[in-house]
């Protein structure tokens, strides 16, 4: 797994047995990576994207991370929306990019549940209700 795919920081080398973090964020969740695994006491990960998240080198880093099955994750953080409020082609969010980001959204959840049952969303964006059935009462909003 090269050093483009998760981000480690100069930590002590922790037991296998101890839990790891996964964070999927924007530059936000890079600025906090790094506090966040100092205060929980274990190694935490991070992928980024700008909220692109039907991009292409962003899919296959997420591919290439799983497939790899070097870690197991605890709890996977996803933290997105929070970076950008213009849309590819710079301009402001139409309710189509909103509802875009939502099926993208909800799609990177279904995929991340194939390989954590605990994800914790701190995402800005109200537009993602409903969330998927799966999520049922385990959800609560801040």
């Amino acid at each position: 797994m090269g050093k483009h795919l998760v981000l480690r920081g100069k930590f002590p080398n922790y037991p296998p047995q101890t839990v790891r973090i996964l964070l999927i964020g924007d530059s936000t969740a890079r600025m906090v990576r790094s506090t966040f695994e100092r205060v929980a006491q274990c190694p935490v990960d991070m992928i980024g994207t700008s909220c692109a998240l039907n991009d292409v080198l962003f899919i296959k880093q997420m591919e290439a991370l799983f497939a790899s099955k070097q870690f197991h994750y605890d709890c996977i953080f996803v933290q997105m929306g929070h970076h950008s409020i213009k849309n590819v082609r710079g301009k402001e969010y139409s309710e189509e990019d909103f509802n875009q980001f939502r099926q993208d959204y909800i799609a990177l959840l279904d995929y991340l549940r194939q390989f954590c049952d605990n994800l914790v969303l701190l995402t800005c964006f109200l537009n993602v209700s409903p969330l998927p059935k799966w999520a049922g009462s385990k959800m609560k909003s801040l």
